[in-house]
């Protein structure tokens, strides 16, 4: 898949399958607001470092790319 843009401000790259994109969307619009440093960057970080281990490990990269979106979700 080719690169898609979040909110007309971030590019995502390396998406993995068709679902990444909305789920992105939604974490995004959860964390746009957060300044505690668990914002959507942060999600992106993990994203990358989770896919490293993942392809090291021979772990599921859809699971490692919707547990680095979702992990911070419903936290404070």
């Amino acid at each position: 898949m080719s690169d898609y843009l979040i909110n007309k401000l971030i590019t995502l790259e390396a998406i993995i399958a068709a679902w990444e994109p909305p789920l992105a969307e939604a974490v995004y619009a959860q964390v746009a607001q957060d300044f505690t440093g668990h914002d959507f960057y942060h999600c992106l970080r993990v994203k990358h470092l989770a896919l490293r281990i993942a392809a090291g490990e021979g772990l599921d990269l859809e699971i490692m790319t919707a547990t680095a979106y979702l992990h911070d979700i419903g936290r404070g």
